[in-house]
């Protein structure tokens, strides 16, 4: 493997890969990660809980306190609205000023949640059963940092600042990490930025060659977290990161870096899931690897040992228990559904972030914080749908043909009932599952996939849908829109507008690129 000098050059322009960089030249538009599947699922909220408890029709349930239920031993520290009847389920939500760029735009510490809302840090208790307290900031909020009581928060005015007030200049960040005595700032193809914890002095920023999605101080060291060049380590001195020959090329792209000890940490690859790393003597060891549906971008470990990964179009509880095997147990679509008829559903359906206090988790959207509760008990059956829309070309004279698949990534067997094309012109042609089960018209056992021949007939155009009943509490109801010859995008027409991941792992919406080019990469996964 290549090594670098030991010692980072000072950062110079590279003019070249900044202009680069926010062209989106990848947008996955997979059915499933992009499109939306549908979802039966929306926040739960319960406008009769209070901080004295949580109330029902005016009744109030004196055995839920602060300290919350438990789950295998364990207390969740809130009140769990409804936790009957899935694994994962929504509760509390806050909306946010402007669009989260990244998963460092939220963070915790012991007491509070802090996350970036436009241009003011906005910070809650994690059952949010208070109003949040707000910081406004001198440019627009990038990224959070958290250690103990010390929060820090980078902005795109060219500071850092301390919620206590103090600040110094520093670049705009993706992730802001803390030690005992530094911060660490990854700036994507800028390289990695560091500075005193006091902000006593200004940030020093440091080029490696590389698009620097995370950093990671642990060890006696810092983890960076490269890209598509997988993971480097370096050694500190003063707060001075001094990289060594050691390196691990993985499979993916570098997202986010996690630790659960002092010498392991997760890192999420999107494309690729989680990977657990082992830091020793011998450098760095993949312990375990999972791969994910969706596009991993930060993954947080709770109390109780499990891993929630925010995957993109969903979330997903991974059991942690061997991480050499390391499996996902149940997912929710990821939305929150409930906050204002102006909101777009492309927006709200996207999870970049996710942090945990205790049992308690925040999911961070597009556009909004979400407490999450999870009930690892619970099994349930789990239709993964890869479509959201099904499209069918008919030729003149012929017929056209089309599939649906119904995997079953539950611990339940799923039940399908009451298919209906929405139009004559629509026939199924084929079905099977697992087995037959009377009184159901597909049954699909955990781990396997049903699927649904489509046919259809004559050459004009028809938009209609086919819909179907199951048993998973996320999907109860499922409409699927059909289209037969549908009109294609022509030179000149107005593209949709649309918000997607750039090369360098940053939420941007088309619009907000008017004016300039633009080079994509449209691409379905399945």
């Amino acid at each position: 493997m290549l090594g670098f000098p030991d010692f980072l050059a000072p950062q110079k322009d590279n003019d070249l890969m900044r202009t680069i960089s926010p062209l989106i030249a990848l947008i996955c538009c997979t059915i499933m990660a992009c499109s939306g599947g549908s979802s039966g699922g929306t926040t739960t909220t319960d406008e009769g809980t209070t901080d004295e408890g949580t109330t029902d029709e005016g009744t109030t349930d004196e055995g839920t306190t602060d300290e919350g239920t438990t789950d295998e031993g364990t207390t969740t520290g809130c009140a769990v609205l409804n936790d009957d009847d899935d694994t994962i389920t929504f509760q509390e939500a806050i909306e946010l000023d402007g669009l989260s760029h990244t998963h460092g735009a939220m963070a915790a510490t012991d007491a509070a949640v802090h996350a970036c809302s436009g241009n003011k840090v906005i910070s809650f208790d994690p059952c949010m059963a208070e109003t949040p307290t707000e910081t406004d900031l001198g440019g627009s909020c990038k990224a959070i940092g958290t250690r103990g009581d010390t929060v820090v928060v980078s902005s795109d005015d060219g500071k850092w600042q301390l919620l206590t007030g103090d600040n110094n200049t520093g670049p705009s960040a993706r992730t802001l990490r803390l030690n005992e005595t530094h911060i660490f700032a990854a700036l994507g193809v800028d390289g990695v930025a560091t500075a005193p914890i006091d902000l006593s002095a200004a940030a020093t920023s440091y080029a490696i060659g590389t698009d620097v999605r995370d950093t990671l101080p642990m060890a006696g060291g810092l983890v960076i977290g490269n890209g598509i060049h997988g993971l480097s380590w370096a050694t500190l001195k003063d707060g001075v990161p001094l990289l060594t020959a050691t390196k691990l090329e993985l499979t993916g792209t570098v997202m986010g870096l996690t630790p659960i000890t002092e010498k392991r940490f997760i890192v999420t690859l999107t494309g690729n899931g989680i990977a657990v790393i082992d830091v020793d003597d011998n450098g760095l060891n993949i312990v375990g690897e999972l791969d994910t549906p969706g596009l991993a971008s930060a993954v947080a470990v709770n109390a109780a040992g499990y891993a929630l990964v925010a995957d993109w179009n969903a979330l997903r509880l991974i059991d942690m228990s061997d991480p050499a095997k390391m499996k996902i147990i149940a997912r929710e679509n990821f939305g929150t559904g409930k906050l204002g008829a102006e909101a777009s559903p492309n927006q709200l359906g996207r999870a970049l972030g996710i942090v945990s206090v205790g049992n308690t988790w925040i999911a961070l959207g597009l556009n909004a914080v979400t407490r999450v509760d999870i009930n690892p008990d619970i099994q349930v059956a789990e239709l993964s749908l890869a479509n959201s829309l099904i499209q069918i070309s008919v030729m003149p004279g012929e017929s056209g043909s089309t599939g649906l698949l119904f995997p079953n990534t539950g611990r339940m067997a799923l039940e399908v009932n009451n298919i209906q094309p929405g139009d004559s012109r629509i026939a199924i042609t084929d079905l099977f599952g697992s087995s037959e089960k009377e009184g159901v018209d597909m049954f699909v056992e955990p781990g396997d996939t049903g699927f649904i021949a489509l046919g259809a007939e004559g050459k004009a155009g028809l938009e209609t849908t086919i819909s179907f009943t199951t048993n998973d509490p996320d999907n109860a109801t499922v409409s699927i829109p059909v289209v037969i010859n549908p009109l294609l995008v022509d030179k000149n027409d107005t593209a949709p507008d649309f918000v997607a991941p750039s090369v360098d792992g940053q939420m941007i919406r088309l619009s907000g690129l008017k004016g300039q080019v633009v080079y994509m990469k449209l691409f379905n996964g399945l």
